[in-house]
């Protein structure tokens, strides 16, 4: 028993592990619907950048929630 509370506490520490694999031997079943073409896009292309390119990512994206939410907005108010 101590021995898989170890194993726990260390697929906390690396995502390689899960809990479900520890305790079952089986890969975990995958509740994802997959990623689109662009958003896998979005994320190979989003890694290659240093961290002044992904903070300027960032940047884009909360301005166009911002802008969104605006519209959004003023088209309740209008």
């Amino acid at each position: 028993m101590e021995a898989i509370i170890e194993l726990m506490k260390y697929s906390k520490k690396d995502n390689l592990f899960s809990c479900y694999w520890i305790l079952t031997g089986m890969d975990e079943p995958s509740t994802d619907k997959g990623l689109s073409v662009d958003q896998e896009e979005l994320i190979s292309t989003y890694s290659q950048l240093d961290r002044r390119g992904q903070h300027r990512v960032h940047t884009i994206i909360y301005e166009e929630l911002d802008r969104m939410e605006q519209a959004k907005n003023s088209a309740k108010v209008g």
